[in-house]
């Protein structure tokens, strides 16, 4: 007899929670592995285009992200803002719909995201661009593990070694019943695929690409618990154009401690404006801009 939803979700948190477990303590068996070769990778080509076409269907679908990203209403043409973690795409479309116009690069490390990221090249021209590469503190190879559950890879969720364990255990839990079972009465089969990526800090990529270098004017970041890392190898970036940031998971201690030492001022997003924000952020994003920044953002309507 199958579990029910609820069983079946609290089953999933607790198996996640488990490998993540092992994972941390260097205590992962042959089994906890799954070769990413032998997987039918995420296609979210088709899905894109839809979205990109539609947005309608888009504010239907992540009409969630609609508050975090409206902040980027106020970057325009002559700017470029940097998308680190882009996943397949959304987080670029996201400030699209918001009424960016500024031009988007985004930064991203799994290649079976890049096909995605290849379509909204084409969709979007000269606008938009990627890079295939990770965000680091140092050149180095990078080791990320991706959850698979059911055969169902969770590129959204690769990290550098699970450190939001709860966080990811409840997302996976969350969304149960997207992973067909493997077999009647099978339990859920979760796994890790292992992966591993080139990395350069920012301070080496942004300069790749030519002029956008003298134009990053802010930096979303959504690296699955690796923010603080990158950030580090950003400070030349950060120190000569003091963009806005946007990042999740800022309310980590490591996060916050890399932007004090540069001297940014976190801030909470209140209808539409940033705020300064001392206490743990309400939510997963947290906004940091620079004080010296203060006037300039507030005449672009960003700071109240």
């Amino acid at each position: 007899m199958p579990l029910d939803p609820e069983a079946r979700s609290q089953a999933l948190r607790s198996a996640v929670e488990a490998l993540y477990s092992r994972l941390q303590s260097g205590a992962l068996v042959e089994t906890d592995l799954i070769d990413l070769e032998t997987l039918k990778p995420p296609e979210h080509n088709t899905y894109l285009t839809r979205v990109f076409n539609d947005p309608a269907l888009f504010e239907q679908q992540f009409g969630k992200f609609k508050e975090p990203y409206d902040l980027f209403r106020a970057f325009g043409d002559g700017e470029t803002v940097l998308d680190v973690g882009a996943h397949w795409g959304y987080s670029a479309l996201a400030m699209r719909n918001q009424g960016c116009l500024a031009r988007i690069v985004s930064v991203e490390a799994m290649s079976f995201h890049i096909p995605a990221l290849a379509t909204l090249k084409r969709l979007a021209g000269g606008s938009y661009d990627y890079v295939h590469v990770a965000a680091s503190d140092a050149p180095h190879r990078l080791v990320f593990y991706v959850p698979v559950v059911n055969r169902t890879v969770i590129g959204g969720l690769s990290s550098t070694g699970g450190t939001l364990v709860p966080y990811m255990a409840e997302v996976v839990a969350s969304r149960a019943d997207t992973f067909p079972p493997i077999g009647e009465g099978v339990p859920d089969e979760v796994r890790l695929a292992k992966v591993e990526v080139g990395a350069l800090p920012l301070d080496d990529i942004v300069p790749a690409l030519a002029a956008s270098w003298q134009q990053v004017a802010a930096i979303k970041m959504d690296i699955e618990g690796h923010e603080a890392v990158a950030l580090r190898g950003a400070r030349r970036l950060i120190a000569s154009r003091r963009p806005v940031l946007m990042v999740e998971g800022g309310g980590q201690p490591a996060v916050g401690q890399v932007m004090r030492d540069y001297g940014y001022i976190r801030a909470a997003r209140i209808e539409g404006r940033l705020v300064p924000w001392d206490n743990h952020p309400k939510a997963s994003d947290t906004f940091w801009y620079h004080p010296e920044t203060t006037e300039a953002l507030r005449s672009r309507g960003l700071v109240a």
